[in-house]
């Protein structure tokens, strides 16, 4: 009867276990995160609704948070001339968050506010870092941007204070748009002016 030599045992196990330890050549992906301190005014509770009234009217709009959800989504590496020069950016990955507001009126429903956040550009830290929040509408318009916003220390809406209050405006040659944000709340006030003639709808309640 043959014996297994022992010595071919033990190079053959510590080969295999070079190959299985053996670090990847690959590059670490990135991990774009948003910023927290941004989604702290956006992120809202699915199912949770507002009452919006129209200033001029008086009209109450029945709003309900339909979307508020983040999710992962992956950019491939790509080469992008930088002043005329090549340069690639690795692939990696990024969080994006939508937030939609839905109107009901009796058995009718309709969009109030559609936004998502715009992803990253030329990301190439590989790092787990914090992306500015900008959340964009349909229309191309900005409603919120980290980037470019006034911190109101308080502001009064249909009676009730708000503190630390974002206000962002977005302005295009036919509209201009101004929302102000509360924390934890979402949109308090929203001013849209098109061709001069503004309409401003304020938070009248919510739960």
């Amino acid at each position: 009867m043959k014996k297994n030599n022992p010595f071919i045992a033990i190079v053959a196990i510590t080969i295999f276990a070079t190959i299985g330890c053996k670090k990847s050549s690959e590059p670490a992906i990135a991990k774009s995160k948003l910023e927290t301190s941004g989604l702290a005014y956006m992120k809202l509770t699915q199912g949770k609704y507002m009452i919006y009234k129209d200033s001029a009217s008086g009209d109450l709009d029945s709003v309900v948070v339909t979307n508020s959800s983040i999710k992962e989504l992956y950019s491939p590496s790509f080469t992008y001339n930088v002043l005329g020069f090549p340069a690639t950016f690795p692939a990696y990955y990024y969080e994006s968050f939508t937030l939609i507001l839905t109107k009901y009126s009796g058995m009718m429903q309709s969009e109030w506010f559609n936004g998502s956040t715009t992803p990253p550009i030329f990301y190439n830290n590989i790092v787990n870092d914090s992306f500015p929040v900008e959340l964009g509408e349909p229309d191309k318009a900005i409603a919120f941007s980290n980037f470019n916003n006034r911190l109101i220390s308080f502001l009064v809406v249909e009676g009730k204070t708000y503190t630390q209050v974002f206000e962002y405006t977005w302005n295009t040659p036919n509209k201009k748009t101004t929302y102000y944000w509360a924390k934890t709340v979402g949109i308090i006030k929203r001013v849209v002016t098109i061709s001069g003639i503004a309409k401003t709808q304020t938070l009248l309640r919510n739960n």
